[in-house]
């Protein structure tokens, strides 16, 4: 159906649909399927089986992988476990059609064909191919459904007098057809699967594990031997010397080469690079030589006992558990060496990610880190809860030690003071693993597996910006667009019915700001993520509260605020404001001049630059021009100031007195500029045309001046 461009509120929203058809009458049932498995298959053939309110007697599948484990040069299929468990649940007989042989299947393969054309004719008149969620979608193939059915009521009308028990078939999309007879065949009534000399597309005579399933499954009916023998094409005495042998005897199996052996090599090494099996087929599926056309079910057996082989003999049995709407999120920290970036400076970096998921929902949050610094995990673990829209009632996590610092005497967690105080301040329940018990936070362990052997595998990125990109596209194709193997639902709807059992956010994620206990050092200085910053220099010695917040810190005394930095984004940086040492610079003068040098330094790159060759051209006068370029820095607005360094610097002119010049400038409105000439002479520019002088007016202006020298007065 994909070929069809449904969406779900914009988002593609890849499908199948699991269709039966009932060929005498046409009437038609569907299910809604995410992939060709034996579950989709249970599932979408129980539903289907409610809608038409029967349970039919027999199947024939066209040897999809989820039914038929093995197909043996005589023709003989040996189904899987799970599907004749299913028919034998359901009281069904397994029959199949000829390899190859779609025309087998016919009816169910032009229904199908039709339907589609049908759908897309109605999305046509319907205007969108858009729909609001997929209940309203489901909600929308039913009723195209229910006006298809309205015009075949005669026949349906006939087949409900048996009960669907008696003399036609049933038609499913995934190569299933049906047969519905009663507890016995109508008289004169014979039945082949193909007429001639072949039965199920085999010779006669040939007697398989289906054909004994069957014969057993009837004779419990209460057939008759002859009737079993009309039935599936063998002599009575056949009939009745199979019915003298165990239930239990099958056939030696025989078994055929996968399509996927051709990637044996390369599935070892994969497993050894503990891929993920998924990841194994996308990679497969696009080999550019030999890409694999088999299905996911092939190879997923295919590698499911290379995986067993590697693990050895089971050990403790573990217990599964779910959680409940809302509950549970397990977090945890993977780590990755040699990074895959591709950019020059980045190349051989160590990452770290965040990893969040929901027991219930299996919603899951990634984020990539430089460290795990205990901040850091609370802003990863606030993200996840803005992503998500609240707050769950339980955080699991292991025994790490930005978590928990120990255990006491009852083997209970001793919580780290921050960790505990963002706990109460959002309001959810901190929880610890045993120790060495990592498996009591399993969808979380499963998580940092999936990211390195899926997210991460066969992939490079440029930086960490193109990193962040790269993993949010994965994580909405993970919880949107694919459903989840534990639930076989998608995490986002999952999640939709969660979001109500969380708490809400008690504060804007970006105005959180958690406590820590610093020092304050000889040099006046608290040190906050290898960076400090200053406080007042009396605070030398004592222990100071600091605040810290995304883009500020804040640091009291007590419940005095003492002072207030923007957060350096860097490493390694001293932040200083020199009025916090007023006090030592009354005992230290040339102190106050490399204060406050260091302080235009650590403006911008530019003032670095500019402080620096001021210096070298006007050393002995360094103490004097660095108060005032300070006094003026305080004076005006930072990008004011900046922007006048930046411009004696390009007109290398290095001293405070210009830089003064320069912000007057920048300050001093823009003269009006000059009115140009109206006429021009016809043809010449400006600086050509001939100027005419009166020299009487030159004349008068000397005599003026005479007047005026010598007291008389003069022409006004």
């Amino acid at each position: 159906m994909d070929d069809l461009g449904i969406t779900l509120s914009g988002v593609p929203f890849p499908h199948l649909l699991f269709h039966l058809v009932l060929t005498y009458s046409n009437v038609e049932a569907i299910s809604l399927c995410f992939s060709e498995s034996f579950e989709a298959l249970a599932e979408g053939l129980e539903f289907c089986l409610w809608q038409l309110g029967g349970v039919p007697q027999q199947h024939r599948t066209d040897n999809l992988s989820a039914a038929v484990q093995t197909i043996e040069p005589d023709g003989c299929r040996r189904w899987t476990d799970r599907y004749f468990g299913l028919m034998t649940h359901y009281g069904l007989t397994p029959t199949t059609n000829t390899p190859g042989e779609a025309h087998e299947n016919g009816d169910v393969e032009q229904s199908h064909f039709r339907f589609k054309q049908a759908v897309d004719q109605a999305l046509r008149v319907r205007g969108s191919r858009d729909f609001a969620d997929r209940a309203t979608y489901i909600n929308w193939l039913q009723e195209l459904i229910r006006k298809r059915n309205g015009t075949r009521q005669a026949r349906w009308t006939e087949e409900c007098k048996v009960q669907f028990r008696n003399q036609h078939f049933y038609s499913l999309k995934f190569g299933i057809q049906v047969s519905p007879f009663g507890a016995a065949p109508p008289a004169g009534y014979h039945l082949r699967q193909n007429r001639g000399d072949c039965v199920g597309g085999r010779p006669k005579g040939m007697l398989n594990f289906m054909d004994r399933s069957t014969i057993y499954f009837l004779h419990q009916k209460g057939w008759s031997n002859v009737e079993i023998a009309e039935f599936v094409g063998h002599h009575r005495d056949t009939i009745a010397q199979v019915l003298r042998e165990p239930v239990d005897k099958q056939p030696a199996p025989r078994h055929r080469v996968s399509a996927a052996a051709v990637f044996d090599a390369q599935i070892q090494a994969w497993l050894d690079q503990k891929w993920t099996v998924q990841r194994m087929l996308e990679v497969a599926r696009s080999d550019p030589d030999h890409p694999y056309t088999g299905s996911a079910a092939a190879f997923y057996d295919y590698v499911r006992p290379l995986k067993r082989a590697r693990k050895g003999l089971p050990g403790q049995v573990p217990i599964r558990f779910e959680g409940l709407p809302g509950e549970l999120l397990q977090i945890d920290w993977g780590e990755v060496r040699q990074f895959p970036f591709t950019h020059p400076d980045l190349v051989g970096q160590t990452r770290y990610f965040f990893a969040a998921r929901l027991k219930y929902s299996r919603w899951m949050w990634v984020t990539f880190t430089t460290d795990m610094r205990e901040e850091t995990l609370l802003r990863c673990l606030i993200a996840s809860f803005v992503a998500m829209g609240g707050v769950p009632w339980v955080v699991t996590t292991d025994n790490m030690k930005t978590v928990t610092i120990g255990r006491d005497a009852n083997h209970q967690p001793i919580w780290h003071p921050a960790f505990q105080r963002c706990a109460v301040e959002f309001g959810f329940h901190p929880a610890a693993c045993a120790p060495d018990a990592g498996n009591q936070k399993g969808a979380v362990e499963s998580l940092v597996k999936f990211v390195k052997q899926n997210f991460l595998v066969g992939r490079t990125f440029y930086d960490d910006t193109d990193l962040a990109q790269e993993c949010q596209s994965w994580l909405h194709r993970v919880n949107v667009l694919r459903p989840s193997d534990a639930t076989e639902r998608v995490p986002v709807d999952l999640l939709a019915e969660e979001r109500p059992k969380f708490s809400s956010l008690p504060v804007v994620a970006h105005d959180y700001g958690f406590f820590d206990t610093v020092k304050v050092s000889r040099e006046s200085l608290i040190a906050i993520a290898t960076n400090r910053y200053s406080v007042p220099a009396q605070l030398v010695g004592l222990a100071l509260t600091a605040r810290i917040y995304p883009a500020r810190i804040e640091l009291y005394h007590g419940s005095t605020l003492v002072a207030s930095h923007p957060r350096h984004p860097g490493r390694n940086a001293r932040v200083v404001i020199p009025e916090h040492y007023e006090a030592v610079f009354a005992h230290k003068p040339r102190a106050r001049t490399m204060a406050y040098r260091d302080w235009l330094v650590g403006l911008a790159p530019g003032a670095a630059e500019y402080v620096s060759q001021l210096c070298r051209k006007r050393y002995d006068e360094m103490e004097t021009q660095m108060v005032a370029l300070y006094t003026l820095a305080q004076q005006v607005d930072r990008p004011r100031f900046l922007a006048a360094v930046t411009e004696a610097l390009k007109q290398q002119t290095f001293g405070a007195e210009y830089v003064q010049t320069l912000l007057t400038r920048l300050q001093a409105p823009a003269p009006p500029t000059s009115p140009q000439p109206t006429a021009l002479a016809a043809g010449l520019p400006l600086a050509q045309q001939a100027i005419t002088r009166d020299l009487a007016v030159y004349e008068r202006y000397v005599a003026n001046r005479d007047l005026a020298l010598t007291g008389m007065g003069g022409e006004q």
